[in-house]
């Protein structure tokens, strides 16, 4: 566990290589994911858990969003990383997109996979919080081989406090908003950033127009839109997503 700002966190760390930050989605972290361990060949992962999230205590201080922003900003600069690339999922894609609007000062490049944070208007976005533990897992992909597994697993009743808090917290911050933020929908001109944006073409959590807005309102971004995947392109098509990340990056080499 780590301590930061009187906060107790749990983070991850491996690999060596320019610093790269890894923001988690509502599934919640705490798992050294196998594309993490790819991506550590050739830098330094940090992946922690979002305060709040898992089984540590909601701290006093979090309430929207953007308070995750700017205690990473300030964790980042704790860590005297002066780049960082950041790779974030789904809410940890909102999350890096609200720091880069505050301080893009140290942030080399930005991968977003199905990131929230934006909206396309006349295109509504499913209320996963009212779906069963069940009905979310089966939403998440489009394989549903991976759902079968995954519901075929017995979790210990730790694993489920942890995947009900993580509900909880992922409902706290982006209920009532529906999963976007209509100032950084505004603002987004103003994140300068080299970016990448990774969609899954059958996703059925957000929709795919989502990405295709955010593309549309960044200055400096691409779109990767991968076939046969769902909510979660780096766990159901890693090398796709790996091969999206290493052309990106070798394309934006000073």
């Amino acid at each position: 566990m780590e301590t930061f700002a009187g906060t107790e966190f749990q983070l991850l760390k491996g690999g060596d290589g320019p610093a790269l930050l890894y923001l988690h989605g509502g599934n919640g972290g705490g798992v050294w994911y196998p594309v993490l361990e790819t991506l550590a060949k050739s830098h330094t992962v940090y992946a922690p858990e979002h305060p709040g999230f898992g089984l540590g205590e909601k701290p006093e201080w979090l309430d929207h969003i953007d308070d995750l922003a700017y205690f990473y900003l300030e964790l980042l600069a704790h860590w005297n990383i002066d780049e960082v690339r950041i790779v974030a999922s789904s809410i940890g894609g909102w999350i890096a997109l609200e720091m880069a609007l505050r301080d893009q000062s140290l942030i080399h490049s930005l991968t977003l996979l199905s990131p929230a944070g934006v909206k396309t208007p006349g295109v509504a976005r499913p209320n996963s919080f009212l779906w069963s533990d069940r009905v979310y897992i089966a939403k998440l992909f489009h394989d549903q081989t991976i759902v079968d597994r995954l519901l075929a697993q017995k979790l210990s009743d730790e694993d489920m406090e942890r995947k009900a808090r993580n509900r909880i917290a992922t409902a706290r911050l982006g209920r009532n908003s529906r999963m976007h933020s209509p100032t950084l929908q505004k603002w987004l001109s103003r994140i300068q950033v080299p970016t990448l944006i990774v969609s899954g073409a059958e996703d059925k959590v957000q929709p795919p127009a989502y990405c295709e807005t955010l593309n549309d309102g960044l200055p400096d971004s691409r779109l990767h839109t991968i076939p046969d995947c769902g909510h979660l392109p780096a766990t159901e098509q890693p090398q796709d997503f790996l091969d999206a990340y290493l052309r990106f990056q070798n394309d934006i080499l000073p």
